[in-house]
């Protein structure tokens, strides 16, 4: 079973979702109100691409084809952020990581991208918050 990489990211109050796979001939996109939204939406729009490009007459690969393919989502920070706020508010997480709780939500809404360091510190936080909360 062949990949079809999916990124999923945070853009303006949504989750968005592209696949930019030579296999397709074209870019399809998606967007969505929820994470488990924006997977059924992109996994919608590669049929009806796949659909649409039979239809003009495009050749595809087999594989595509016939649906011998699996998403593999690749989130983007912002999205991890936005999953950590729905249970660790940003003043925990930044209580606990020295961030300050604007700084926290300019990654979480993906308008700044925080370096790999950083990006370790907020999720050691993160992991440290769960431990402690799997004692209670």
């Amino acid at each position: 079973m062949r990949k079809l990489t999916v990124n999923i990211e945070w853009c303006d109050k949504n989750y968005c979702a592209s696949c930019n796979d030579d296999s397709l001939n074209g870019i399809v996109v998606a967007t969505s109100k929820t994470l488990g939204g924006i997977k059924k939406e992109i996994a919608d729009a590669i049929a009806f691409h796949i659909e649409g490009c039979l239809n003009d007459g495009d050749v595809l690969p087999e594989w595509i084809v016939n649906h011998e393919y699996e998403l593999s989502f690749d989130y983007k920070f912002s999205v991890i952020m936005r999953m950590t706020m729905e249970y660790i508010p940003l003043s925990v997480l930044s209580r606990e990581t020295g961030i300050n709780q604007k700084q926290l939500s300019h990654y979480a809404n993906g308008t700044q991208t925080p370096r790999e360091p950083m990006r370790e510190r907020i999720m050691t936080a993160v992991h440290y918050i769960g431990s402690q909360l799997q004692v209670l």
